[in-house]
Parts: C-alpha cells; sequence; structure tokens
C-alpha cells in the first residue's frame, strides 16, 4: 500500500483511526499498542504476508538478546551476545538483499550453470530499514545507552510500526521507546501541522516525483537513445525526483505519525542548499547518515587517528552505505565516489582551497546530481553509456520536455528564495498566512492531474 492511494486513505482514516478513537475512549493503552502492532502487520502483509514472519522472528531474537546483554554483567560475554545479534541481523539480511547478487557473479564465470537453474530470492520490502533499527537498539544496551525494553509488545511495536516501516526513516530506540510508556496526547496544533507536512508530501511524491518518473524512466532506460541536452535533462530531472519522491515520503511518514501522536525524525534538512559533501550528508537521509557515522565510522575510529585513517573510515563508510543500497556494483560506484568527494572536500577545506558559500554550493550539488546517475541507472554498463552521453556527445533523440523544465526551474527558484533573507516566507508552516491557500491545491492537483499510473516510492526497494 502507497500513501499516495486511495487504498492507503481508506486503510488509515476507516480503520487505523476510527480503532485509536475506540482505543483511547474506552480501554487502556496497551489496547491501542496492540492494535497498532495488528495495524502494522497488516500494512505490512499487504506487500507479501510470508514477510510477517521474517520480521516476527527479527523481533524476537533481538528482543531477548537485548535482554541477555541487559542482564549481563561480564563484558565478554555482553561482547559475545552483542556479535551474535549484529550476525543474526547480518546474516539475514545480507541472505535475502545480496543472495541473488552473488549468484549473478557465480553465473558469469561458471560457464556449465544457467540463471534457469539456480534459486532466486525476494527482497522483503523494508528489510534494511527495520534490520538497522533493530541493530541499532541491541548496539545502544550494549553500550548502556538505553535500557533492554521489558515488554515485547513495545519492542514490537518499535520495530513494525507502519509509518516508517518499509522506508524509514531509521527510528532510534531511544526516540520512540519512551514514547510508548504512556498514552500520547494529540492537540489540534499536532493536527494542523501533520495535515501540513502530509500535504506537502503528498504533493511532492503525485506531481513532482511520479511526474518526472515518466520522463525519467524512459531515458535512463534507454542509455544513449537521446542527444546530450536530452540527457543532461534526465540527470537533472532525477536529482529533482529522488529528492521529492523520498521526501514526499518522510513528510507522509511523519505526519501519519504525528496525527496519531507519535513523533518520528526529520529525515531531510534542505539537501540541495549544502556547501559542501559533507553538509550535503547532514542534510540528505539523516536518519541513514547519522547511523552510518553513529554506528560504523566512529566504531572504526573516525577522524581521531589521522588523516590517513580518517580518509579509510570515510571510503569503508561510505561504500557500505552505497552497497546498503542495494547489491550492484553501481552501488558500491556510488558510494565509492561520495566517499571520495566527501575527502576530497576535507582536504581542500583544510587547504582553504574549497570554493566558499555559492562556489561551493554549485560544485557540492553538481558533484551530488552527477554522482546520481550511478544510483539511477539500470546497470553499471547504462551508467557509462550516459555518462558517455554527457561528456562526449553523439547523435541521438531531442526530447526538450516540457514539465522537467517547468519543476527543475520552480524547484530552483524555491531554493534561491530558501537561500535568501526572505526565506522564512517560502516555508509553508501554520503561521504562514498563505498556508490555508496553498494546502488545497496540494490535494486537488494530484487528484485531477496525477500520472496515469502510480509509482512506488523509490526506496522500498531497498
Amino acid at each position: 500500500m502507497i500513501f499516495s492511494t486511495v487504498e492507503f486513505l481508506v486503510f488509515f482514516v476507516g480503520f487505523v483511526l476510527a480503532g485509536l478513537v475506540v482505543c483511547r475512549l474506552l480501554l487502556p493503552f496497551w489496547c491501542e499498542k496492540a492494535f497498532l502492532l495488528l495495524a502494522s502487520y497488516l500494512f505490512y502483509g499487504m506487500w507479501d504476508w510470508r514477510f510477517c514472519a521474517l520480521i516476527a522472528v527479527s523481533t524476537l531474537i533481538d528482543y531477548v538478546l537485548g535482554q541477555a546483554i541487559a542482564a549481563e554483567g561480564n563484558l565478554a560475554r555482553r561482547r559475545w551476545l552483542l556479535t551474535l545479534s549484529i550476525v543474526a541481523n547480518l546474516s539475514v539480511l545480507g541472505f535475502f538483499k545480496y543472495f541473488n547478487f552473488f549468484v549473478d557473479q557465480l553465473l558469469a564465470v561458471l560457464p556449465f550453470a544457467t540463471a534457469d537453474e539456480v534459486l532466486r530470492v525476494i527482497l522483503p520490502v523494508g528489510i534494511s530499514f527495520y534490520t538497522f533499527q533493530t541493530m541499532s537498539y541491541s548496539i545502544d544496551v550494549f553500550h548502556r545507552r538505553i535500557p533492554a525494553e521489558r515488554l515485547l509488545l513495545n519492542f514490537a511495536l518499535f520495530v513494525a510500526f507502519f509509518p516508517q516501516l518499509v522506508a524509514g526513516p531509521i527510528v532510534r530506540a531511544s526516540l520512540f521507546l519512551p514514547q510508548l510508556q504512556t498514552a500520547p496526547r494529540v492537540s489540534i496544533r499536532a493536527m494542523h501541522s501533520a495535515l501540513i507536512v502530509f500535504s506537502l508530501g503528498l504533493f511532492k511524491k503525485v506531481m513532482v516525483a511520479d511526474r518526472l518518473a515518466e520522463f525519467v524512466d524512459i531515458t535512463f532506460d534507454n542509455p544513449g537513445l537521446f542527444d546530450a541536452a536530452t540527457t543532461w535533462l534526465s540527470v537533472l530531472a532525477f536529482g529533482v525526483q529522488i529528492y521529492a519522491d523520498f521526501s514526499g515520503y518522510s513528510d507522509m511518514a511523519y505526519g501519519v505519525a504525528l496525527v496519531m501522536g507519535y513523533r518520528l525524525v526529520r529525515n531531510f534538512r534542505l539537501p540541495y542548499l549544502a556547501i559542501d559533501p559533507s553538509d550535503f550528508w547532514r542534510r540528505w537521509h539523516v536518519s541513514l547518515s547519522s547511523w552510518l557515522r553513529d554506528y560504523l565510522y566512529i566504531p572504526l575510529g573516525g577522524s581521531r587517528q589521522g588523516r590517513l585513517a580518517t580518509t579509510r573510515n570515510v571510503i569503508i563508510t561510505m561504500t557500505l552505505g552505497g552497497l546498503w543500497h542495494g547489491a550492484a556494483w553501481r552501488f558500491v560506484a556510488w558510494g565509492l565516489l561520495h566517499g571520495a568527494l566527501i575527502v576530497c572536500g576535507h582536504q581542500l577545506g583544510r587547504l582553504r582551497l574549497w570554493p566558499r558559500r555559492v562556489g561551493g554550493w554549485a560544485v557540492t550539488v553538481g558533484a551530488v546530481f552527477l554522482i546520481w546517475v550511478f544510483f539511477r541507472a539500470t546497470t553499471f554498463e547504462g551508467a557509462v553509456a550516459i555518462y558517455g552521453q554527457l561528456f562526449v556527445p553523439g547523435p541521438g533523440i531531442a526530447w526538450p520536455a516540457p514539465y522537467p523544465i517547468l519543476i527543475i526551474a520552480g524547484l530552483a527558484a524555491h531554493h534561491a528564495v530558501l537561500a535568501s533573507r526572505w526565506r522564512r516566507h517560502a516555508f509553508v508552516t501554520r503561521r504562514n498566512p498563505l498556508t490555508p491557500f496553498i494546502l488545497p491545491f496540494c490535494w486537488l492537483l494530484p487528484m485531477f492531474f496525477h500520472p496515469r499510473a502510480f509509482q512506488p516510492f523509490i526506496y522500498f526497494q531497498f
């Protein structure tokens, strides 16, 4: 079920909100949590009911090991238990996410095997997100940052809470579990904020991301078919599409949770206003970038062991971050290039050679948009072909699509305002007098001008 469909609105309003009203008026708080857990498993089961067993097993493993880690006083045994938790999580993630990839690599070097003779594994939706959530819980319990959750119901809801289940944000136990101790209170102000955030997310998803997808899918799925100008336009369009798609999902997830009285993290902080590569990753997919920083980069040594070690740690972290997105060499290349970009930014900044403000913004965003090619291309070879068309133009079809040009220009103008002294007027908030006039368009335009087919969120595949 996709947030931007009528089916989800029926499920959420007709089932979830109606059930919550009954629970809050007539029943104790644990009944509300049980109902939300049931709703979350129903939501997840609509993708494929078999995946519900997988998330249930993952929940039980980390709940039991979390209790054992918290109760164990011997440091060596606690480390062994933590290692068991991490290995269990990574084994499940590795099997479902990377089995097909390794099979394909073997098929490439084993001439006596064919693709029809090997097992193929279906990737469970959202497995990367809830696996990282449960891993961070075990690590935090090990370091005594948080106590182990005693109630299985609370822990199961933390893992499976449906607004963020299939595409994040990656919610830390330290943020969510305390919210399950007492019944939430929903104010009119919070409801208003939830409506604003969800409406903006809906508009970004349907009117920006889905409409751009109609252009981007054709150009990227046929590398080398279009001329250089169209290829450049498609690269810019995808940079806008993925931002609108993923931030739109995150906004809708935040709004859905907030209307029920629960708070998630805000996953985007205007990333295309970043002035250097590190700044970009402090703004883009904040829950993942902060997870990689806290649970991978810092344990590797961070920046405490000299420049060479810092460079190594950045490259490892970003390359594994790329591999987290998908089992393909193009994702490895995408992460590796981002790691190299961050290292170059650090070194040039240390030498005072990194351009300031507008120059730094132009270099950062330009590099990010170019690196998106590896992320979107269907194959590594397709990405190389697109780069070739960008920098060594050849003959091809010209497609000066007006809608992508209009959207890109609109986003550029909006960001220019956000970067100026008039930025407070560009935010749609409760205090902005234009908000009551903007919100109806966020619903009416998608209703009447949506694409012919709803597109799944890009990050559902991760």
